[in-house]
């Protein structure tokens, strides 16, 4: 079995809750360990993405049709929206 936490990176509450999850898990005796899987956040998904290759293209407002597929992109309601 293959367990993972998200955790946001330097967040007291979020590395304390990972740290009591793998203190529990081991206090019921689970034999596979929790990996320890850093979330992306507004700070890190910038780079993410470059290094992944990943391009949004998605719009902030309206919709645009997408010329490859005739698929209509409709923006999504965001951080920046």
């Amino acid at each position: 079995m293959k367990a993972v936490c998200i955790v946001v990176k330097d967040n007291k509450i979020s590395e304390s809750g990972y740290n009591k999850l793998v203190e529990t898990s081991k206090q019921v005796g689970n034999e596979f360990d929790i990996l320890k899987w850093n979330a992306i956040t507004h700070e890190t998904v910038d780079n993410f993405m470059l290094n992944a290759n990943i391009k949004w293209n998605y719009p902030w407002k309206g919709s645009e049709q997408d010329r490859s597929d005739s698929f209509w992109n409709l923006s999504q309601r965001t951080f920046h929206s």
